[in-house]
Protein backbone atom coordinates (compact mmCIF):
# COMPACT_ATOMS: atom_id res chain seq x y z
CA UNK A 1 0.00 0.00 0.00
CA UNK A 2 1.53 3.31 -1.08
CA UNK A 3 1.59 6.54 0.85
CA UNK A 4 -1.50 7.89 -0.91
CA UNK A 5 -3.65 4.92 0.00
CA UNK A 6 -2.52 5.14 3.66
CA UNK A 7 -3.47 8.80 3.85
CA UNK A 8 -6.82 8.12 2.19
CA UNK A 9 -7.55 5.26 4.61
CA UNK A 10 -6.70 7.37 7.64
CA UNK A 11 -8.84 10.20 6.34
CA UNK A 12 -11.95 8.02 6.36
CA UNK A 13 -11.34 7.32 10.07
CA UNK A 14 -12.85 10.29 11.86
CA UNK A 15 -10.67 9.86 14.97
CA UNK A 16 -7.38 9.10 13.19
CA UNK A 17 -4.37 11.22 14.16
CA UNK A 18 -3.66 12.01 10.50
CA UNK A 19 -7.08 13.48 9.93
CA UNK A 20 -7.06 15.33 13.28
CA UNK A 21 -3.65 16.91 12.55
CA UNK A 22 -4.79 17.88 9.05
CA UNK A 23 -8.05 19.41 10.22
CA UNK A 24 -6.49 21.33 13.14
CA UNK A 25 -3.21 22.19 11.36
CA UNK A 26 -3.80 25.94 11.33
CA UNK A 27 -6.35 26.04 14.16
CA UNK A 28 -6.36 26.22 17.94
CA UNK A 29 -5.62 22.70 19.16
CA UNK A 30 -6.60 23.67 22.70
CA UNK A 31 -10.19 23.50 21.49
CA UNK A 32 -12.12 20.62 23.06
CA UNK A 33 -12.90 18.86 19.77
CA UNK A 34 -9.24 18.22 19.03
CA UNK A 35 -8.65 16.69 22.49
CA UNK A 36 -11.72 14.43 22.11
CA UNK A 37 -10.49 13.16 18.73
CA UNK A 38 -6.92 12.56 19.96
CA UNK A 39 -8.01 10.66 23.14
CA UNK A 40 -11.12 8.93 21.75
CA UNK A 41 -9.63 5.41 21.69
CA UNK A 42 -8.27 5.63 25.23
CA UNK A 43 -11.51 7.07 26.63
CA UNK A 44 -13.59 4.43 24.83
CA UNK A 45 -11.44 1.56 26.23
CA UNK A 46 -11.66 3.05 29.76
CA UNK A 47 -15.44 3.40 29.48
CA UNK A 48 -15.71 -0.21 28.28
CA UNK A 49 -13.75 -1.53 31.25
CA UNK A 50 -15.85 0.53 33.71
CA UNK A 51 -19.12 -0.66 32.17
CA UNK A 52 -17.95 -4.28 32.10
CA UNK A 53 -16.81 -4.10 35.72
CA UNK A 54 -20.07 -2.56 36.90
CA UNK A 55 -22.09 -5.20 35.03
CA UNK A 56 -19.98 -8.02 36.48
CA UNK A 57 -20.29 -6.59 40.01
CA UNK A 58 -24.09 -6.29 39.66
CA UNK A 59 -24.34 -9.94 38.61
CA UNK A 60 -22.05 -11.32 41.29
CA UNK A 61 -23.13 -9.13 44.26
CA UNK A 62 -25.98 -11.53 45.35
CA UNK A 63 -23.57 -14.46 45.28
CA UNK A 64 -21.01 -12.52 47.30
CA UNK A 65 -23.67 -11.49 49.83
CA UNK A 66 -24.90 -15.07 50.34
CA UNK A 67 -21.33 -16.33 50.64
CA UNK A 68 -20.49 -13.77 53.33
CA UNK A 69 -23.74 -14.49 55.19
CA UNK A 70 -23.25 -18.26 55.07
CA UNK A 71 -19.66 -17.95 56.17
CA UNK A 72 -20.66 -15.86 59.17
CA UNK A 73 -23.41 -18.36 60.15
CA UNK A 74 -20.82 -21.09 60.60
CA UNK A 75 -19.51 -19.31 63.69
CA UNK A 76 -21.31 -20.80 66.65
CA UNK A 77 -21.98 -18.66 69.69
CA UNK A 78 -21.30 -20.35 72.95
CA UNK A 79 -24.44 -20.52 75.05
CA UNK A 80 -24.26 -20.81 78.79
CA UNK A 81 -27.31 -22.01 80.67
CA UNK A 82 -27.88 -20.29 84.01
CA UNK A 83 -30.29 -21.88 86.48
CA UNK A 84 -31.71 -19.47 89.04
CA UNK A 85 -32.69 -20.92 92.37
CA UNK A 86 -35.74 -18.95 93.50
CA UNK A 87 -37.15 -19.08 96.99
CA UNK A 88 -40.64 -20.48 97.45
CA UNK A 89 -43.32 -17.88 98.31
CA UNK A 90 -44.51 -17.76 101.92
CA UNK A 91 -47.65 -19.79 102.69
CA UNK A 92 -50.97 -17.95 102.48
CA UNK A 93 -53.21 -18.05 105.53
CA UNK A 94 -56.83 -18.41 104.31
CA UNK A 95 -58.19 -17.12 107.62
CA UNK A 96 -56.26 -13.87 107.45
CA UNK A 97 -58.41 -10.99 106.14
CA UNK A 98 -57.17 -9.21 103.02
CA UNK A 99 -55.37 -5.91 103.52
CA UNK A 100 -57.56 -2.81 103.34
CA UNK A 101 -57.56 -0.93 100.03
CA UNK A 102 -55.40 2.17 99.85
CA UNK A 103 -57.19 5.44 100.68
CA UNK A 104 -58.31 7.52 97.71
CA UNK A 105 -56.04 10.38 96.76
CA UNK A 106 -56.83 13.67 98.42
CA UNK A 107 -58.14 16.18 95.94
CA UNK A 108 -57.55 19.73 97.03
CA UNK A 109 -60.59 21.92 96.48
CA UNK A 110 -61.04 25.65 96.71
CA UNK A 111 -64.31 26.86 98.18
CA UNK A 112 -66.06 29.31 95.89
CA UNK A 113 -67.91 32.10 97.65
CA UNK A 114 -70.58 33.58 95.37
CA UNK A 115 -70.52 37.36 95.10
CA UNK A 116 -73.24 39.31 96.88
CA UNK A 117 -75.12 41.77 94.67
CA UNK A 118 -76.48 44.76 96.60
CA UNK A 119 -78.32 47.89 95.54
CA UNK A 120 -76.02 50.21 97.50
CA UNK A 121 -72.23 50.17 97.78
CA UNK A 122 -70.94 48.37 100.85
CA UNK A 123 -69.35 50.73 103.32
CA UNK A 124 -66.21 49.42 104.88
CA UNK A 125 -66.16 49.35 108.66
CA UNK A 126 -63.61 51.69 110.24
CA UNK A 127 -60.63 49.97 111.81
CA UNK A 128 -60.73 49.50 115.59
CA UNK A 129 -59.09 52.10 117.78
CA UNK A 130 -55.70 50.96 119.04
CA UNK A 131 -54.39 51.53 122.55
CA UNK A 132 -51.54 53.64 121.17
CA UNK A 133 -54.05 56.06 119.63
CA UNK A 134 -55.60 56.71 123.08
CA UNK A 135 -52.30 57.49 124.78
CA UNK A 136 -52.63 61.29 124.33
CA UNK A 137 -56.43 61.44 124.85
CA UNK A 138 -58.11 62.67 128.04
CA UNK A 139 -60.92 60.53 129.43
CA UNK A 140 -63.91 62.64 130.51
CA UNK A 141 -66.08 62.10 133.57
CA UNK A 142 -69.38 63.37 132.08
CA UNK A 143 -71.70 61.71 129.54
CA UNK A 144 -72.11 63.76 126.40
CA UNK A 145 -75.23 63.44 124.25
CA UNK A 146 -74.09 62.67 120.73
CA UNK A 147 -77.52 63.35 119.23
CA UNK A 148 -77.84 59.79 117.88
CA UNK A 149 -81.09 57.99 118.56
CA UNK A 150 -81.50 54.30 119.12
CA UNK A 151 -82.87 52.46 116.10
CA UNK A 152 -86.53 51.38 116.46
CA UNK A 153 -87.17 47.67 116.91
CA UNK A 154 -87.96 45.71 113.75
CA UNK A 155 -91.57 45.07 112.82
CA UNK A 156 -92.91 41.76 114.10
CA UNK A 157 -93.15 38.96 111.55
CA UNK A 158 -96.76 38.22 110.75
CA UNK A 159 -97.36 34.75 109.41
CA UNK A 160 -99.76 34.57 106.48
CA UNK A 161 -102.73 32.30 107.03
CA UNK A 162 -104.04 30.08 104.24
CA UNK A 163 -106.98 32.29 103.26
CA UNK A 164 -106.24 34.55 100.30
CA UNK A 165 -102.74 33.23 99.60
CA UNK A 166 -101.47 31.80 96.32
CA UNK A 167 -101.41 27.99 96.18
CA UNK A 168 -98.10 26.42 97.16
CA UNK A 169 -96.32 23.85 95.04
CA UNK A 170 -94.69 22.14 98.01
CA UNK A 171 -95.24 22.53 101.75
CA UNK A 172 -93.99 20.92 104.91
CA UNK A 173 -97.13 18.76 105.22
CA UNK A 174 -98.62 17.85 101.85
CA UNK A 175 -102.40 17.29 101.47
CA UNK A 176 -103.51 13.70 102.00
CA UNK A 177 -106.66 11.79 101.07
CA UNK A 178 -108.17 9.78 103.95
CA UNK A 179 -106.61 6.33 103.65
CA UNK A 180 -103.66 7.39 101.47
CA UNK A 181 -102.98 7.21 97.73
CA UNK A 182 -104.41 3.71 97.30
CA UNK A 183 -107.72 4.84 98.75
CA UNK A 184 -107.66 7.89 96.47
CA UNK A 185 -107.17 5.74 93.35
CA UNK A 186 -109.93 3.36 94.45
CA UNK A 187 -112.32 6.30 95.02
CA UNK A 188 -111.67 7.80 91.58
CA UNK A 189 -112.00 4.45 89.77
CA UNK A 190 -115.32 3.87 91.56
CA UNK A 191 -116.73 7.28 90.59
CA UNK A 192 -115.80 7.36 86.88
CA UNK A 193 -117.36 5.61 83.88
CA UNK A 194 -115.35 4.53 80.83
CA UNK A 195 -116.49 6.83 77.99
CA UNK A 196 -118.29 5.02 75.15
CA UNK A 197 -116.32 6.90 72.46
CA UNK A 198 -113.02 5.87 74.01
CA UNK A 199 -114.18 2.26 74.41
CA UNK A 200 -115.33 2.04 70.77
CA UNK A 201 -112.07 3.52 69.44
CA UNK A 202 -109.81 1.52 71.74
CA UNK A 203 -108.49 4.60 73.54
CA UNK A 204 -106.74 3.86 76.82
CA UNK A 205 -103.95 5.34 78.87
CA UNK A 206 -103.24 7.77 81.71
CA UNK A 207 -104.77 11.21 82.27
CA UNK A 208 -102.91 13.60 84.59
CA UNK A 209 -105.24 15.84 86.62
CA UNK A 210 -103.88 18.86 88.48
CA UNK A 211 -105.96 20.62 91.12
CA UNK A 212 -105.69 22.71 94.30
CA UNK A 213 -106.53 21.42 97.75
CA UNK A 214 -107.50 24.58 99.63
CA UNK A 215 -107.06 25.32 103.34
CA UNK A 216 -110.40 23.64 104.03
CA UNK A 217 -109.52 20.43 102.18
CA UNK A 218 -111.79 21.15 99.19
CA UNK A 219 -110.84 20.41 95.57
CA UNK A 220 -110.64 23.49 93.34
CA UNK A 221 -109.25 24.54 89.95
CA UNK A 222 -109.04 20.97 88.60
CA UNK A 223 -107.61 20.81 85.08
CA UNK A 224 -105.77 18.53 82.67
CA UNK A 225 -102.45 20.17 81.62
CA UNK A 226 -101.74 20.44 77.92
CA UNK A 227 -100.41 17.19 76.51
CA UNK A 228 -101.38 15.20 79.63
CA UNK A 229 -104.72 13.85 78.32
CA UNK A 230 -105.68 11.05 75.93
CA UNK A 231 -108.98 12.37 74.48
CA UNK A 232 -112.07 10.38 73.63
CA UNK A 233 -113.94 11.86 76.61
CA UNK A 234 -111.43 10.40 79.11
CA UNK A 235 -110.11 13.83 80.11
CA UNK A 236 -113.57 15.13 80.99
CA UNK A 237 -114.45 11.95 82.88
CA UNK A 238 -111.23 12.15 84.90
CA UNK A 239 -112.02 15.76 85.85
CA UNK A 240 -115.54 14.73 86.90
CA UNK A 241 -114.18 11.96 89.12
CA UNK A 242 -111.66 14.29 90.80
CA UNK A 243 -114.21 17.07 91.36
CA UNK A 244 -116.46 14.57 93.12
CA UNK A 245 -113.90 14.22 95.94
CA UNK A 246 -115.50 15.75 99.03
CA UNK A 247 -112.71 16.02 101.54
CA UNK A 248 -108.88 16.10 101.74
CA UNK A 249 -106.67 16.59 104.72
CA UNK A 250 -105.29 20.09 103.88
CA UNK A 251 -101.59 20.82 103.57
CA UNK A 252 -99.79 22.85 106.22
CA UNK A 253 -96.94 25.34 106.23
CA UNK A 254 -95.53 26.51 109.58
CA UNK A 255 -98.48 24.85 111.28
CA UNK A 256 -101.14 26.70 109.24
CA UNK A 257 -103.42 25.17 106.62
CA UNK A 258 -102.63 26.57 103.16
CA UNK A 259 -103.80 25.85 99.58
CA UNK A 260 -101.49 23.43 97.74
CA UNK A 261 -101.31 22.17 94.18
CA UNK A 262 -101.89 18.41 93.93
CA UNK A 263 -101.48 16.02 90.99
CA UNK A 264 -103.10 12.61 90.53
CA UNK A 265 -103.02 10.16 87.58
CA UNK A 266 -106.30 8.62 86.40
CA UNK A 267 -105.79 5.37 84.46
CA UNK A 268 -108.21 4.17 81.74
CA UNK A 269 -107.61 0.56 80.70
CA UNK A 270 -109.78 -1.65 78.52
CA UNK A 271 -110.48 -5.10 79.96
Amino acid sequence: MDQKEIIYSDWNNIVSDVRSDAVFADRNKSYGAYWIRKNYNRVAILAFYIAAGSFTLALTSPLIYHWIKGHGADTEVEKKEVIADLMAPPPVNPDEPPPPPPPPPVVQQIKFTPPVVVDKPIQEEPPPVLQEDLADKNIGTQNIDSGLKEAPPPDPVVETKGAGTEPFTWVQEMPEFPGGNDALQAYIQKHIVYPAVARENGIQGRVIVRFVVDENGKVKMANVPKGMGIGGGCDEEALRGVNSITQFKPGKQNGHAVPVWFTVPVIFKLQ
